[in-house]
């Protein structure tokens, strides 16, 4: 019994559904990443902002406090556009990584059903092959058992014992 084609085919397919699942996972953990850089950045720029509008308070610089105040409001605007989109990442990526491990338990789930069918095609074939040993094995004793034997002869056991005593 060979293994059949479309288990094969089955586990191939499972195979690389699971890698295009790994590959749009990567894909949307490296976006998630870049999506929280940006969110630091934008936190960033906002206190880079604070900064420049205390140190303006301290100097009497109204140009500066202007900038640090637009650089706030700015920052602010940003972040909150950024943490939106930070959230729908966040449930992207837990979305693929529940199909790609998904896809990963389907494909192991083939790979065990073709193990299983390897491992009873290649049982068959040990036991095809015993069969024949032993086959092979009988016949050759008979083989040597023909010919120990006595030589049939035409003459009765009686009158070879009878030649044997004159």
């Amino acid at each position: 019994m060979a293994v059949s084609r479309g288990l094969r085919r089955l586990y191939k397919l499972r195979n690389i559904e699971e890698l295009q699942k790994a590959s749009l996972f990567k894909l949307a953990v490296v976006e998630l990443d870049q999506l929280k850089n940006a969110v630091e950045a934008a936190h960033n720029r906002e206190g880079n902002g604070r900064t420049l509008v205390t140190r303006s308070v301290m100097t009497g610089e109204t140009q500066d406090r202007l900038y640090g105040i637009e650089e706030i409001a700015a920052a602010v605007q940003i972040s909150a556009v950024l943490e939106s989109r930070l959230r729908s990442a966040t449930e992207k990526v837990e979305r693929i990584r529940s199909e790609f491990l998904n896809k990963r338990l389907e494909k192991r789930q083939a790979e065990i059903l073709l193990q299983s069918a390897l491992d009873r095609a290649a049982d068959l074939a040990q036991r095809k092959m015993q069969l024949s040993v032993d086959e092979w094995t009988r016949l050759r004793r008979r083989g040597e058992e023909d010919r120990h034997e006595p030589a049939h002869s035409t003459e009765s056991p009686i009158s070879t014992g009878q030649q044997r005593e004159e």
